[in-house]
């Protein structure tokens, strides 16, 4: 929800029936808004960054979900890579609109062929879903007709098929609208719009795969932002993107550089924001780069005023975006600050060795640019850095129906000439989606097919936020704790585990004013992928409530 309007950016992107998470060959992946195309208010202008091993299997598309109320305004999706390295040239490609009739493949003379496409059923009155090929055909020019696809040219892959680490694996993307963007603002009456991305293919059988790493991949279109003024840096040669996750009572970084127990038994849970660096060169031999650099955050309101005036949001990095286990802070320790050190939600973390731990007016100081990233990170192995911030979501159960959204932004600025300037390809936005749900949850014994045993009912207030919940407490005798994705919308709450088998959660509200409830028990409410005994995780039926 943005404070100045009031209006939520886009919900939760739910997974497709049907569908199991890949960790696939893509390293990373992701999208940022960069702001109105300065010499054509119609167009919108994003960056999608993405980078891999080899050519993902099982892997054909790349889609975005855009907010339904600009949809409505959409002409054309055009996108670009930028790559230009010996033989290999970026084509302008085009997005194509999913619908009932959208097919899940092209054939190689570019006839739509396979099953119905995993989102060609579900209501876009939600958000818009629309496509483009990822890497197929590849080297296929546009030719006379670029939108359509033949045999030899026409609207193909946007990345290399066999990417190589040391090129350059951004795309542009030019949203273009029916009416520029004073138009909208003023017919809509808001300037923020959600965008999802997700990578994504589909068997024969119908059944959906989608690349972990482009999981959680969101950013905010601003339409009173215009494209900013970078300096001409190559030390990032693709946008920086952002991966937030929450995890109730999760493990924070701490001062010393070591994860946490001090949100257990708090009932807090941890927003944890991972800014992916995607670094080309080592820092310190980037061109165009006045060293050191700042790191700027500003936090939507929403989220800072949940955060206790006795806790800290911790920064800290790691020398390669994948090994987040791993700190590499070395002799300088994570940036610890209190919330009352942001001036109108934001900071900047500078260095200045003779102030390094002092405060002022926004400006937080510290000895080393190793505080807050890794100098040594580059292609292949980017770098990242990490923003902890523990909340108490209670203040938001006052209304079981509220849902917000809350922004985060992230970048880097240097100075020249006294000049402050923003570094290329460093400015990050994402934002999170944050609900209180009441959900019913049953347990089943399966060990007879024909008429399944309950095995408990409880209900439990889904008080952590959005997409990613670990541990959550199911009762004293059955406990699950491999979550690793998370979605929900008003009706259900989807549960990706480690091994890809998908739980769904059904649940109904309880009104404010309930005294008790009967909850409505049918079986197969909870889908564990497989048959499986839950007799075997508890040691006395009887005790069962």
């Amino acid at each position: 929800m943005d404070v100045q309007t009031g209006e939520t950016f886009l919900e939760d992107w739910a997974l497709p029936d049907n569908s199991n998470i890949s960790g696939s060959l893509i390293t990373q992946t992701g999208i940022t808004y960069v702001g109105v195309k300065t010499d054509d208010p119609t167009q919108l202008h994003l960056k999608m960054a993405y980078r891999a091993a080899a050519t993902p299997a099982a892997i054909d598309w790349i889609y975005i979900r855009v907010d339904p109320e600009l949809t409505k305004y959409i002409e054309e999706i055009n996108i670009k890579n930028t790559v230009n390295i010996g033989a290999q040239v970026g084509y302008q490609r085009y997005f194509e609109k999913v619908d009932a009739n959208t097919l899940s493949d092209v054939n190689t003379f570019g006839t739509p062929t396979g099953v119905s496409d995993a989102y060609a059923q579900v209501d876009q009155t939600t958000g818009g879903i629309y496509r483009v090929l990822l890497d197929k055909f590849f080297t296929r020019i546009p030719g006379v007709k670029p939108k359509e696809r033949g045999a030899l040219s026409g609207n193909w892959g946007v990345f290399p098929s066999v990417p190589l680490e040391a090129e350059r694996y951004e795309a542009n993307i030019y949203i273009k609208l029916s009416k520029d963007v004073a138009e909208l603002q003023q017919e809509l009456g808001r300037d923020k719009f959600g965008v999802q991305l997700r990578l994504q293919g589909q068997s024969s059988s119908g059944v959906a795969t989608i690349a972990k790493e482009s999981l959680n991949k969101n950013t905010i279109i601003d339409l009173s932002k215009q494209e900013s003024i970078e300096n001409n840096s190559n030390w990032l040669n693709s946008p920086s993107v952002h991966t937030i996750t929450t995890t109730y009572e999760g493990k924070q970084m701490g001062s010393d550089g070591q994860f946490s127990n001090t949100l257990e038994g708090t009932d807090k849970s941890l927003i944890r924001v991972q800014n992916t660096i995607m670094n080309n060169l080592l820092y310190g031999t980037a061109l165009d780069l006045g060293r050191p650099v700042s790191f700027n955050i500003e936090i939507d309101p929403q989220i800072l005023n949940l955060v206790s005036d006795d806790d800290y949001i911790t920064i800290w990095q790691v020398y390669r975006e994948n090994s987040i286990n791993h700190h590499d802070g070395g002799s300088n320790a994570p940036v610890m600050l209190k919330k009352n050190m942001f001036v109108d939600n934001k900071i900047k973390i500078e260095v200045n060795k003779d102030k390094a731990g002092q405060y002022e007016n926004g400006v937080y100081y510290v000895n080393a640019v190793e505080s807050f990233m890794n100098t040594v990170s580059s292609s292949p192995f980017v770098g990242a850095n990490f923003i902890d911030i523990p909340v108490m979501p209670k203040p938001l159960i006052e209304d079981e129906g509220q849902l917000v959204s809350a922004e985060i932004k992230t970048w880097f600025t240097d100075k020249k000439n006294d000049q402050e300037r923003v570094v290329r390809n460093s400015l990050a936005s994402s934002y999170i989606n944050l609900f209180p749900t009441t959900i019913n949850f049953y347990d089943y014994s399966t060990k007879d097919t024909e008429q399944l045993l309950k095995l408990r009912e409880s209900t439990y207030l889904v008080s952590t936020f959005g997409q990613e919940i670990n541990g959550m407490d199911m009762g004293e005798t059955y406990e699950i704790s491999n979550y690793e994705f998370v979605t929900a919308d008003p009706e259900s709450l989807i549960i990706t585990q480690k091994d890809g088998n998908v739980i769904n959660l059904y649940y109904k509200k309880l009104s404010s004013d309930a005294e008790f409830y009967e909850p409505e028990v049918e079986k197969e409410e909870v889908n564990y992928g497989g048959t499986i005994d839950l007799t075997d995780n508890v040691t006395n039926l009887e005790e069962l409530p």
